[in-house]
């Protein structure tokens, strides 16, 4: 079982590539999950600093930004 979050996930993207999924959680975390192995991986991502529950991701037409929205009123880039 792959587990990154301790509550529920309220939003999920995938990069353009369909390399990663970010997944986003009501505990104030945000996941990418690595699927380019077999097995698939999971990093956290911490330098967003939302205080709340993080209620949407969105990952840029290329791929390069990933922009987050949470209950915290704060969007994060």
């Amino acid at each position: 079982m792959l587990r990154a979050h301790d509550d529920q996930v309220l939003s999920v993207a995938f990069t353009p590539d369909r390399r990663f999924l970010i997944t986003a959680s009501r505990d104030a975390t945000i996941a990418l999950w690595d699927f380019t192995m077999s097995d698939p991986s999971i990093a956290p991502i911490l330098l967003l600093g939302h205080e709340g529950a993080v209620r949407q991701v969105v990952v840029s037409a290329e791929g390069r930004f990933l922009l987050s929205g949470g209950d915290d009123s704060t969007a994060r880039m």
